[in-house]
């Protein structure tokens, strides 16, 4: 089935979160970046309200199309993905990474200082 977002605690961390993200962009010298994007990649990376598992669950799954079309979940997060993608281009270059990138994996080894890498 398809994981469900809790609206109300999403609409409390972005509320709670906004005075934080404008102080942090204000002492990033990025206060020209709106604060609207920086929220979307922010709850895009939370653990809870888990928005990227959703997302990226929808995106993966085989039902994502559906008689021709995208499927009626998938619509729906279509402005946020659209909306993600445009706050994510808009970074300043020196924020921007082009290549391969892990989220959650695990260590393979005890600790960082104890790898023979």
């Amino acid at each position: 089935g398809v994981k469900k977002i809790d609206v109300e605690m999403l609409l409390t961390v972005l509320d709670e979160e906004r005075e934080n993200m404008e102080h942090r962009l204000r002492a990033a010298c990025l206060s020209h970046y709106p604060v609207d994007y920086a929220l979307a990649i922010y709850v895009y990376t939370l653990p809870e309200p888990a928005v990227f598992q959703l997302i990226n669950g929808l995106l993966r799954s085989p039902d994502r199309m559906n008689k021709g079309g995208i499927s009626p979940a998938l619509k729906a997060c279509l402005p946020f993905i659209k909306f993600l993608d445009v706050a994510l281009a808009s970074l300043p270059k020196s924020f921007r990474f082009e290549g391969e990138a892990f989220r959650g994996v695990k260590w393979v080894y005890p600790s960082p200082d104890d790898h023979d890498v």
